[in-house]
């Protein structure tokens, strides 16, 4: 038998093979490929607009109509994602330490600070595996105790900070 793409000869394996091995298998899809996408032209999702497309699973025309694209159906950036899930998790840890500041009893979740009883709160924060929400799913998860953390108000929690650091 002849393979149809080098022209070499083979004994075919399976009944019905025309090609003698993957290799040209591999070259006879890619040439199929790039004939049918440089006679088809696609409508670009982002600005409405016919391409001719480099890729069989291409769909905008350019790298910035798929940014604009993504920004304008998607109507929460990341970011704001981000700090949702943050507040809940912060919302979580308050629960979990009381619920209200320990020298005045303030109960409002957004003036509510967590703080380091012994100091050391900006050293673990330095921690790039306790930044951000990863100190408080830490919390959630049971990998970091809470022995040494107690709930203050931010007025309270400054009082606190002045009054050890005078000592």
């Amino acid at each position: 038998m002849i393979c149809l793409n080098c022209s070499c000869q083979f004994v075919p394996k399976k009944v019905g093979q025309k090609l003698c091995s993957r290799r040209c298998c591999l070259e006879v899809a890619r040439q199929t490929m790039r004939a049918t996408l440089s006679h088809t032209k696609l409508i670009c999702r982002g600005c409405q607009e016919p391409f001719v497309p480099h890729a069989s699973v291409q769909r905008f025309c350019s790298r910035n109509c798929a940014v604009r694209f993504r920004y304008k159906t998607d109507p929460e950036p990341k970011r704001a994602i981000n700090r949702r899930n943050q507040d809940a998790y912060r919302q979580r840890v308050i629960a979990l330490l009381g619920g209200h500041c320990v020298a005045c009893g303030e109960t409002d979740w957004h003036v509510l600070q967590v703080n380091h009883r012994n100091g050391g709160g900006s050293k673990e924060r330095s921690q790039p595996t306790l930044r951000g929400s990863n100190f408080f799913t830490a919390i959630l998860a049971g990998r970091r105790g809470t022995d040494d953390l107690d709930l203050r108000c931010a007025n309270c929690n400054t009082l606190y900070e002045y009054e050890r650091r005078a000592q």
